[in-house]
């Protein structure tokens, strides 16, 4: 949309919302999602070397994967001229893991300069400088964000594949009702993991590490909550959202070789009858 369309646009229809918009220059959405993420790549890179503070990535671990989601949707939009209602409620879920998933990562200090991943230091002094700038520019700060922009991914193909409906299928509410069961899930676990962690670090101003008794002894939970059914609840539930939101791609691609089936039969019907 360039600024003769804007003018003219603003001009004709005051200040109401184009729900008709469209964008003349349509570039493609995955395109300018990677090299946004080949930036903040550079960026993350570069400040992790100068600060020695290597979760740089972490911090944008929860946002990256919303503004991407958000990006497929509203690129889609701009280049259509109507709303995806799939991709609109891919971004609204997704919006929904990252809001949580942001503030875990805060009230757990993570995004204060002391709030670094206590792997990295202890990394750091293991291989040396030399190594760990290799598996920042290698891993850290570059495979991990092209990871974030791959796992909003299928909203891409969505909005290739997709024949812009204006109503959500059954298996795209099947989609929905798993992923935020599986939230519930990982948001149960996180308070459990979080609660039992506060309790631990309490009861050690007061006892020596050789004086806690049963789970606090060991440092992590095993016998209570989500955790006796399986060492990282959380981190499965995380995982498992993720193919979920892979699922769309198929459900939009299952919709447009259905209706591209149907479209055939219907054709094939008219033919015999002329």
């Amino acid at each position: 949309m360039n600024y003769e369309t804007v003018v003219t646009w603003l001009t004709e229809n005051d200040t109401h919302f184009p729900f008709n918009a469209t964008w003349e220059h349509n570039y493609d959405s995955f395109v300018i999602a990677s090299f946004l993420s080949t930036i903040l790549a550079i960026i993350h890179y570069i400040s992790s070397e100068i600060t020695h503070d290597y979760s740089q990535v972490d911090r944008a671990w929860s946002l990256l994967p919303v503004i991407y989601a958000w990006h497929f949707t509203i690129h889609d939009y701009l280049s259509n001229g109507m709303l995806n209602v799939r991709l609109v409620a891919a971004s609204i879920i997704i919006s929904l893991w990252g809001a949580r998933l942001t503030y875990n990562f805060a009230r757990k200090g993570g995004y204060y300069s002391s709030g670094q991943d206590y792997r990295y230091p202890y990394l750091l002094e293991k291989v040396g400088p030399v190594l760990m700038a290799i598996l920042n520019i290698t891993f850290i700060a570059t495979v991990q964000n092209f990871l974030l922009l791959l796992l909003a991914s299928p909203l891409y193909i969505v909005s290739q594949v997709s024949n812009k409906t204006s109503c959500l299928s059954t298996f795209d509410w099947i989609i929905i009702a798993t992923h935020l069961s599986l939230l519930f899930i990982e948001a149960v676990a996180d308070e459990q993991q979080y609660a039992f962690q506060t309790a631990k670090h309490a009861l050690l101003e007061y006892l020596q590490p050789s004086q806690l008794k049963d789970d606090f002894k060991n440092g992590f939970l095993w016998h209570s909550g989500l955790f006796q059914y399986s060492r990282h609840p959380n981190f499965f539930a995380e995982m498992a959202m993720w193919w979920v939101i892979y699922f769309f791609s198929v459900s939009a691609i299952q919709e447009a070789i259905g209706q591209f089936h149907l479209a055939s039969i219907q054709i094939t019907q008219y033919i015999k009858k002329m």
